[in-house]
């Protein structure tokens, strides 16, 4: 890692009858309260082992995410300690259907195994396993899915959309991952989803909060106040976005640079062009900058022209997730997609939503600030 402090791994290890799981590198045991792991690479380091139980064919298995303690400077960004050729540890099997279950290796925003969190899962099949909030934020964000997933199955069964909130939606399923309905694993719900990286050899992927408020005037007067502070600590307030996650792909070490939380807060209005300058400079001598740039202002502008017609939904504090192949050596290899994701806090609405559409267009700008420095 840099910043003169150790490295820091998002590991998921399996548990069977309570043996002793090893992790590479680590010595760890399956008690939540052990706090002390041994890293060749740095020394001894402080670690905290956060535990999620889950059960499969009446055996349990633990799913261990180990985090770091730092001691010393705050790092600015974490560089993946193994190549990504290399599989996490064991798969296991948890639920029907599902061939092998593992965290996320791509996912670098929301809840995170490495903060602590209940983070998300991927198989084998192509999915990926969000575990949903409990309460309105979980209705919001499944309703939305499904009215999306209805509308689409709509227009594919060859039924006409006769109403402009039909073809709004149906129109939406071009800007999110497909839906496969949700499931109930060790006591937690999970959407299933399309799991967009899984078509990628090497994702290089960006995560960016829009709009110039994250919360909705209908919330309580504490979550508007926390949210408030939050908004005025990061470029959200300014810029009408965040950068929230940010991974890129570096071919001579074969492994990825992944931004850290703090070092996505800590970006101003003139780092954040910087950050996205990093995001958009591909590895590839015959792939430019402004390949890259080029193709996200274009599907910025599809989703901005989709966003001024509807009058369905307020966005707040919803994301787009940007991926392209690093390991790409022509530009007709990039395959850059955007997806819109997040919908905990997506209001139903009768008026369009200028926060969401303000927040898009500051960002289109952004982008095409770093083609015109390019």
């Amino acid at each position: 890692g840099s910043g003169g402090c150790g490295p820091q791994w998002d590991v998921l290890v399996r548990d069977r009858a309570r043996s002793q799981p090893r992790v590479s590198g680590f010595l760890s045991d399956t008690r939540a309260d052990r706090r002390l792991a041994f890293c060749p690479c740095s020394g001894f380091v402080a670690w905290r082992l956060h535990c999620l139980v889950a059960t499969t064919s009446g055996a349990e298995t633990i799913l261990l995410c180990v985090m770091a303690q730092v001691e010393g400077p705050a790092c600015d960004a974490v560089v993946s300690t193994s190549s990504p050729s290399s599989p996490l540890e064991g798969p296991w099997d948890t639920c029907p259907g599902a061939q092998g279950l593992t965290a996320a290796p791509h996912q670098i925003a929301g809840h995170l195994f490495s903060h602590g969190k209940v983070g998300s899962l991927v198989c084998d099949s192509g999915f990926f396993y969000k575990p949903l909030q409990a309460g309105p934020r979980e209705e919001r964000e499944r309703g939305l899915y499904e009215a999306v997933k209805a509308s689409a199955e709509a227009d594919s069964d060859e039924e006409e959309a006769t109403t402009t909130s039909s073809i709004l939606l149906r129109d939406l399923s071009g800007f999110v991952p497909a839906f496969y309905g949700v499931l109930e694993m060790g006591g937690i719900t999970y959407m299933k989803l399309e799991d967009v990286c899984k078509r990628y050899d090497r994702p290089c992927l960006i995560d960016v909060k829009i709009g110039y408020q994250t919360w909705c005037p209908r919330e309580t007067e504490e979550h508007i106040s926390r949210r408030i502070v939050k908004d005025r600590q990061t470029t959200t307030k300014t810029l009408g976005f965040k950068v929230c996650g940010m991974q890129v792909y570096d071919p001579q070490a074969d492994t990825y640079w992944r931004a850290t939380k703090s070092w996505c807060k800590a970006l101003d209005a003139a780092s954040v062009q910087r950050a996205l300058a990093r995001f958009c400079d591909h590895p590839s001598q015959n792939v430019g900058s402004s390949d890259i740039c080029l193709g996200l202002v274009s599907r910025l502008q599809d989703l901005e022209r989709w966003s001024e017609a509807q009058r369905l939904y307020h966005f707040y504090s919803a994301s787009v997730l940007v991926v392209y192949e690093g390991s790409a050596s022509v530009p007709e290899d990039l395959n850059l997609n955007l997806e819109l994701i997040d919908f905990a806090h997506a209001h139903p609405a009768i008026t369009r939503d200028d926060n969401f559409v303000s927040g898009l267009a500051s960002l289109r700008a952004t982008v095409q600030g770093v083609v015109g420095e390019g």
